[in-house]
């Protein structure tokens, strides 16, 4: 679910080749953090197989940094011109473009 979340967090957020960078960057950062939990977990396991459950507790170090670090808010995007591939309607004075996500 988180993986799910962080995926639309960058579509929402970065456009075209950055948010193909950002993509391959929390890709990585999930094979890396995958790594380094699974070390976490080989270290705690001397005290006792409970004790290994107290790895999955870096979610709240992740958690503690987005909160701090990534701004709340949903800024106004500027309205573009029509590109190819999209589809758009007019409902009042706004605008809609629904772009394929992947």
């Amino acid at each position: 679910m988180i993986n799910a979340k962080a995926i639309s967090i960058i579509s929402e957020r970065y456009q075209g080749k950055t948010r193909i960078q950002m993509l391959g960057l929390r890709g990585s950062a999930e094979v890396v953090g995958a790594s380094l939990i699974t070390l976490a977990v080989g270290q705690l396991l001397p005290f006792g197989w409970t004790a290994t459950f107290l790895a999955y507790s870096a979610g709240f170090l992740v958690l503690t940094l987005y909160l701090l670090f990534v701004p709340y808010g949903k800024e106004k995007k500027e309205v573009k011109k029509k590109s190819e591939g999209s589809k758009s309607f007019n409902s009042g004075n706004e605008r809609l473009d629904f772009y394929p996500s992947y």
